[in-house]
Parts: structure tokens; sequence; C-alpha cells
């Protein structure tokens, strides 16, 4: 391959994440124009009209969760343009889907400013939000995010720790959970980032960043058997920031290649089924950072094991 066209391909991709987070930014100044909706009530429906201020959400109508209260969403049918969980700094507050409960929008939002917090949870087979653009978990406040027994969240491009100062957090657990961004994700993307991925919960997005920007903080917990995170493309461990990937007790971790970079950690365990598999077997690995291979006790002397799969 030439020069030039590499030169070529590393501006198309630079030009893809600029668009992502001008996606998000340009979303939010939209949603000033748009007519939105404020949750009033305590604990309660999201379909009950007298817990909004404005009527029930819509696709062109923002709703905001900001009172302290949490809306719960428990049958399918729920929509918004925006979802905001935690816009100021007024009082921590909560999003529910549960019990096949189904939401969907253009952009879900948590923590969105300084000093905010908002928290989803999504639980139960069948429960599904689904953001036809971004999730970003922790703008500029804090966001904390949670699939568990069965449920899934889609996005196109996820975002944990999105902005300077902000702290996302997220745990995808059992078997079925699902968290599946189609294009880009970022833990810890000029902020603090960390992702748990437990008891067969799986993530899976397009090129993966642990600590993107310089000053970002991002880490990876792959843990227990069943549990994936599925790279179909490279993963960076520390682009520019501070990146930690760490793979036990069977959980499996793949991509086309894989770079460790500057004071980034990758620590994988032996023994117990964990497997970090780069480009089916044969992609290549750049190190410039460190690798842990831990044994467990209780191995048998001179036993031997094949934590990393790779080529070059």
């Amino acid at each position: 391959m030439s020069t030039t066209t590499k030169a070529v391909k590393i501006e198309a991709g630079k030009a893809a994440r600029m668009l992502a987070v001008a996606g998000a930014v340009l979303l939010l100044a939209a949603s000033d124009v748009l007519s939105q909706t404020n949750w009033k009530g305590a604990t309660g429906s999201w379909f009950e009209p007298g817990n909004w201020t404005s009527g029930l959400p819509t696709t062109s109508k923002d709703a905001t969760i900001d009172n302290g209260g949490t809306a719960q969403v428990a049958s399918p049918g729920a929509a918004a343009n925006t979802v905001y969980v935690g816009r100021t700094r007024l009082n921590p507050s909560f999003l529910e889907i549960f019990g096949g409960g189904m939401l969907s929008d253009q952009q879900g939002s948590l923590g969105v400013s300084h000093g905010s917090v908002g928290t989803a949870t999504v639980t139960g087979s069948g429960s599904k939000w689904t953001n036809s653009v971004d999730l970003s978990v922790g703008i500029n406040g804090a966001g904390m995010l949670t699939i568990t027994d069965g449920a899934q969240v889609t996005n196109r491009y996820g975002f944990l720790g999105q902005f300077s100062g902000s702290n996302g957090t997220a745990r995808v657990s059992g078997t079925g959970s699902k968290w599946t961004n189609s294009s880009y994700f970022y833990v810890g993307y000029e902020g603090a980032g960390e992702l748990t991925i437990a008891d067969g919960g799986q993530v899976s997005n397009g090129p993966g960043y642990v600590g993107y920007t310089s000053g970002s903080q991002g880490t990876v917990m792959v843990t227990g058997s069943g549990s994936k995170w599925t790279n179909s493309s490279g993963l960076s461990v520390g682009n520019s920031g501070i990146g930690t990937l760490i793979v036990a007790d069977g959980g499996q971790v793949s991509a086309a290649t894989l770079s460790i970079n500057g004071s980034s950690l990758l620590a994988i365990d032996v023994g117990s089924g964990s497997l970090l598999t780069v480009g089916n077997g044969a992609g290549a690995i750049t190190n410039n950072g460190k690798v842990r291979i831990l044994a467990g006790t209780g191995l048998a002397a001179g036993a031997q094991f094949q934590p990393i799969l790779a080529g070059t």
C-alpha cells in the first residue's frame, strides 16, 4: 500500500470521529428549538401524561428527566427525540426500562452538565433501548448505564466519559444482555470511562478506543464465561490517553488489530479460558505499553496455555 493511500485512510478515520462528536453537539443544540417535556413525577410510568410538564414525549419532542425522579418504561411504545437523564446539577435522576419495555429515540444522554448525575437501567429479556444515533454516558457530568438479565441497548456511536471532567460507567451482565454500537465506541473519550462485561454479557462495536484523547482514562474488564467484547475493526488501548484492558475468568475479547500505547496495560489470566483474539488469530499487535499474563493458583506445573491468538 502506498504512503498516499495510507494518508487518505488516516484522514478519513479522523473525519469520521469528528463527525461522531459533532453529531452529538448538533443534536444537543437542535434540542433547544424542538419542543420538550420535563418529568415532574416521583417514580412512575413513562406513559402517564400527568407525569410530564407538556404531555408525553414524542419523536419530535425531547424528554428531560431532571427532578430526582424515576421514569419507568414497562411496556413497548415509548419514544422521544432526545432523552436527557440528569441534565443540570439539581438532582440525580433515573430511567428504568424493564418487563419488556421498549424506548426509542435519536440520542440518549446521561449526566449532561457539569455536576449532573444521570442513571439508566435496562433489565430483563425483551427490554430494549434503541438510539438511532448516539448514546452518551457522562457527557460533562456523571452517567451510569446498567444492562442486565437479557436486556439490549443499541446505538451508532457510544461514549463513556465524553468530555473533559466527565465520568461514564457501564455494566453489561447476564446471558443475553447486549450493548451494540454499530460504529465507533469510546471508553474515556476526553473524560473517564469504565466498562464491565460480566457473567455472559456482550458488547460489540466497530473501532474501539480505551482512553482516546490526552488526559482521558479508560478501563475495561471482561470477566466470566460467555462474556465477550467484539471489536469488528481495530482496538486501541490508550490511544492518546491511559487505557487498561483486563480479561479474566474466561472472558473473551476480539479485534481486527490491537495497539497498546504509552502507560496503558493489557492484563489477561491463564487457566480459566480467558482469550484475546486479534485478526482471527493472524492480526497485528502493536505494543508500546505493558502486557501482563497472570497465572491463577492451582495450575499444574508445566501446563501450557495460549491466552492470546495473533500474528505478529
